[in-house]
């Protein structure tokens, strides 16, 4: 029972990757594919849960690990092809989930080496990692948005200076006539 959240978290994670990169309108069918994944993934969990609690037999295995992995795959593969390619913000993802990424290599270590050392065995919990990688991409998306803002200013303020210069222009070119079209003034 203890597996079926984990499912739901890399989907939650493979919806706001297809945000964040805003892959709907940079690459539609890797969107699609992400978004067919996360969507899924998740059915896959309950059924893995209804088939440990209930008891029921399934004809596939559906505890193992392996949609987890095909979505883990499927997103980390996007974030370096498009950190490769230059794309800013998969390039922020990838750096912010660092902590974790470099966590779970060390839990998988520890796993294929086991060693009767605490410090490594302090590796094996992954909040640490999880609170790391959102404060630093909660502090990118903040940084990300201040840049926004200030771009959005600066792009105001430069517009209200062109009304204000193009105002004063055509303030000069008004001129009134009377009733039988003499400019009276």
């Amino acid at each position: 029972i203890a597996y079926v959240p984990k499912p739901l978290t890399l989907s939650a994670w493979l919806v706001f990757l297809v945000g964040y990169l805003d892959l709907w309108r940079a690459a539609r069918r890797v969107a699609l594919l992400l978004l067919l994944i996360a969507f899924i993934t998740p059915f896959q969990a309950i059924s893995a849960g209804l088939k440990v609690g209930l008891g029921w037999e399934t004809p596939v295995q559906l505890t193992s690990s392996g949609p987890m992995l095909v979505g883990l795959i499927a997103g980390l593969a996007t974030l370096i092809v498009f950190a490769l390619r230059g794309d800013r913000h998969a390039r922020i993802f990838l750096i912010c989930w660092l902590p974790l990424l470099l966590g779970m290599f060390v839990r998988i270590w520890i796993i294929l080496f086991p060693t009767p050392q605490m410090a490594l065995l302090l590796a094996e919990d992954p909040f640490i990692d999880i609170v790391l990688s959102m404060v630093a991409l909660a502090i990118a998306i903040v940084v990300d948005i201040q840049a926004r803002e200030s771009g959005l200013r600066r792009d105001a303020e430069e517009k209200e200076r062109r009304f204000r210069e193009y105002s004063e222009i055509a303030s000069d070119s008004f001129f009134e006539t009377d009733g039988a079209g003499i400019i009276s003034n």
